[in-house]
């Protein structure tokens, strides 16, 4: 608590074990996302009084995506990848990723410099083949496991409904990590029960769909 900048006092909403931050100032009321903060349009009585439904729609509505992920990551960590979940992206290592696209549940898998420079690759298989890929050990794995059947989510052909080359595409675009910056915030409700972001018009939504609490766009790969 002693490194946030802004002034004003900070408190804590908790609702059956479900917690939001928030800080209040002589002005206005804002909710904490880590070093972030958003204001907020309503006082703290109304996030208290509202808290448990929100988390229940929002629960209700990316409990699927969250089950997807979690399956995908534990594939990449059977054939010794990281696995770790931010947001969208599976870590296989520090350079290769595998995106799970939140709004057609197409699986993308590339290798990133940063966050601007990245190959996207037709499968994992041919990221793993790739001369950007050089752990023999988990491409042992990998072909190990496929042979088996054992990791349908990663040997899946990702793009079968569209034709692709063989040839990797350079992405300079980081339209994709808007909704994963999202996912992150929302996957904080799943694994520590803290709400990082509020949209008021989820309460009013009688089956809460994620694309309404995710930005819109067309550009994702």
């Amino acid at each position: 608590m002693d490194s946030i900048k802004y002034p004003g006092d900070v408190f804590v909403i908790k609702y059956d074990m479900n917690y939001m931050f928030v800080i209040k100032n002589s002005k206005n009321l804002y909710l904490l996302e880590g070093g972030r903060r958003h204001k907020l349009d309503h006082d703290i009585d109304y996030y208290f009084e509202n808290l448990p439904l929100y988390i229940k729609k929002v629960r209700n509505a990316f409990m699927p995506y969250q089950k997807a992920i979690s399956m995908l990551s534990n594939e990449v960590k059977e054939i010794g990848g990281s696995g770790k979940v931010h947001g969208c992206i599976v870590d296989i290592d520090f350079f290769n990723h595998i995106y799970l696209n939140p709004f057609d549940g197409k699986i993308s898998s590339y290798f990133a410099l940063d966050t601007t420079n990245k190959v996207f690759f037709k499968d994992v298989k041919s990221l793993l083949n790739s001369s950007s890929f050089d752990n023999k050990r988990i491409l042992r794995k990998y072909s190990s496991m496929s042979q088996k059947g054992n990791i349908p989510i990663l040997t899946h052909k990702e793009y079968r409904k569209q034709e692709f080359t063989a040839m990797s595409e350079i992405v300079l675009d980081r339209s994709m990590y808007e909704p994963s910056r999202i996912m992150r915030s929302i996957q904080y409700i799943f694994d520590q029960n803290v709400l990082r972001v509020w949209k008021d018009e989820v309460l009013s939504i009688s089956e809460t769909s994620p694309k309404e609490m995710l930005p819109n766009s067309k550009k994702l790969s």
